[in-house]
Parts: C-alpha cells; sequence; structure tokens
C-alpha cells in the first residue's frame, strides 16, 4: 500500500470542510477577506442558517406593530366616541346653566332699580319683564338627569381625557350646591400620581382646593410638593404654592405659609405668552381671574393679620 503524504489543506492545520451558507465561501477564502467583510459574510452566513428564527422574529416584530397600531386606532376610536357622548351631555348642561346665570342677572338688575327710587318714580308705568326661572338650590330639581349622566360617563372612564374634563364640571357643580364631599370623590378618581397633561394639572388644582376646603391640610401639602417645580406648566407652580401656602396656615404654620407667598411674589407671574394655546381656555371654565402674584400679595397681608392674632391668643 502506497505511502500518501497527507497535505496541508488535510492535515488539521485548515478547516476546509465548512463552507458559508450564505456565500458557499470556505475558510481559506474567509480568512483572505478583511474584517469587516469578514464579518459581514458571517452575519449573512448566521442570518441564512437561522432563517426560519429571523423569519419568526420578524413576523413577530410586524405583528406587534400592527397590533400596536390596530389598538391606538380603536383607543382613539372609543375616546373620540366618548368625547361626543360628553358634548350632548355638556350641551344640555350649558343651556340649564345659562339660563340660571340669566335669571340671577336679571334679579339682581331689577332689584337695583326698586332700589333706585329716582327711577323708580321716572319710571313706574314701565313694564317689567316676566321673571326667568331662577335655580332653586336643589341639584336634582336644577339639572334633572344632567349629573346623573355626567356622573355615568365618568365613572366608566375615569382616566381618560372626556372623563377627566367630566371630573371637572361635576367638581364644579358640586361646589356651587356646597357638596364638596362628592367633589373630592370625583376629582379623587381622575387624579394622576404624576400628572402629564394640562387636564390632569387642572384637576390637581381642583381637587386641592376641595381639600383645603375640607380640611385636609397634610394631603394637600404633602400632593402639591411632588409636582412643584414642574417644568412642563410653569405658571401652574404659583397657583400650587398659594394652595401650599393656605394649608399650612390650616395647621398654624406661619412661617412656611408666609414664605410660600412671598416666593409667588417674587417670581412674578408667568408670561401670557409662555402658557399653552388652551391655558386661557381652560382657565376661563376652570380658574379664577385674578393672578397668583395678587392673590399672594392678598395671603400675606391676611396671614400677618391672623399671625398677630394668634400670638396675642385672641
Amino acid at each position: 500500500m502506497d505511502n500518501v503524504t497527507p497535505n496541508n489543506e488535510n492535515n488539521g492545520t485548515h478547516k476546509t470542510g465548512h463552507v458559508t451558507s450564505g456565500f458557499g465561501i470556505s475558510d481559506r477564502e474567509l480568512a483572505k477577506q478583511d474584517g469587516f467583510q469578514q464579518k459581514l459574510t458571517l452575519a449573512f452566513d448566521w442570518i441564512v442558517a437561522n432563517k426560519v428564527i429571523v423569519l419568526l422574529l420578524v413576523g413577530v416584530v410586524a405583528f406587534s406593530s400592527l397590533g400596536y397600531v390596530i389598538y391606538g386606532q380603536v383607543k382613539r376610536g372609543a375616546q373620540m366616541k366618548i368625547q361626543d357622548q360628553y358634548y350632548l351631555i355638556e350641551k344640555d348642561y350649558v343651556k340649564i346653566k345659562t339660563d340660571f346665570d340669566d335669571a340671577e342677572r336679571q334679579a339682581q338688575q331689577e332689584a337695583a332699580k326698586a332700589a333706585d327710587k329716582t327711577k323708580k318714580d321716572a319710571k313706574k308705568d314701565e313694564p317689567k319683564p316676566e321673571p326667568k326661572k331662577q335655580a332653586s338650590g336643589d341639584l336634582e330639581k336644577d339639572y334633572g338627569t344632567v349629573v346623573g349622566r355626567f356622573t355615568e360617563l365618568h365613572t366608566a372612564n375615569p382616566k381618560l381625557v372626556p372623563g377627566k374634563v367630566t371630573a371637572l364640571v361635576l367638581a364644579d357643580i358640586y361646589w356651587e350646591y356646597k357638596k364638596l364631599d362628592l367633589a373630592a370623590q370625583v376629582l379623587e378618581k381622575s387624579l394622576e400620581s404624576s400628572p402629564k397633561t394640562l387636564v390632569d394639572y387642572m384637576i390637581l388644582k381642583k381637587w386641592s382646593a376641595t381639600q383645603l376646603s375640607l380640611g385636609q391640610f397634610d394631603q394637600v401639602i404633602k400632593k402639591n410638593q411632588s409636582v412643584m417645580g414642574s417644568s412642563k406648566y410653569p405658571f401652574m407652580n404659583s397657583y400650587f404654592k398659594l394652595q401650599t401656602g393656605l394649608a399650612y396656615e390650616g395647621l398654624k404654620q406661619w412661617d412656611q405659609a408666609e414664605a410660600q407667598y412671598k416666593d409667588v411674589i417674587a417670581k412674578g407671574d408667568v408670561p401670557e405668552m409662555n402658557k399653552p394655546a388652551d391655558e386661557e381656555k381652560m382657565k376661563n371654565h376652570f380658574g379664577a381671574d385674578q393672578s397668583a402674584a395678587e392673590q399672594a400679595q392678598k395671603y400675606l397681608l391676611l396671614l400677618r393679620m391672623k399671625k398677630t392674632a394668634d400670638q396675642a391668643g385672641t
């Protein structure tokens, strides 16, 4: 039997049995490539060798993306439907509210005329307008099914934007009828632990005002301090400082309250141009006309009077 000297390709110094799946390149040919080409070739080789796994992964990603898009569309569609329901209820609410406001203005005007004897004598025979129906003070009697419809919508969707706006409207109604416990319950359901949108901050502002009126001072301080200093809606910080100052007043911690008011006065009001476009609309519907700095000056003056009286033991 002839002796055969093994050549270099088969003596273990080079492995030529392996060929890349993607390009059919041997290890010797692969070794001649630069580092980048080698990595690219090996990566493609792995993809081809594991094409079933790769295709499954691509399919999973594509399906997940499609599912996310469909979920987003369904969610937006559901929110639009809820929003339409809100507008229908709001239309009825605004009509009733406007009629009551008109009736109150009419009554005030008539009272002013009656008090002015000169005008009364000069226009003795002037016909009086038919008096408009005023609010009775009974919530159910005045608003009928409106409050119930608002409550049903809010209960089903407390964390969606239409539900949060509904919470603000319900809170305003409950405030008007001095039902602060109910206002607090409604706002609590829509309150976010970490406010993100303007509506979230308006909810917190109304919730804090309600809790102040209920004497829950510690809760107001704790919650407001968690959001004060936020850069997203900086114009809201002054209002939270005012509420925190009032809470400290409720606890008779005069120095802490004074510090809050002085800070608001020192910083002044955030220029209107820095506010989001929808802030004015929200403020007109749910806020006060007086600026935070003006309120702080008034509160500081009253605080010093209370502090003096308290120190005097009166």
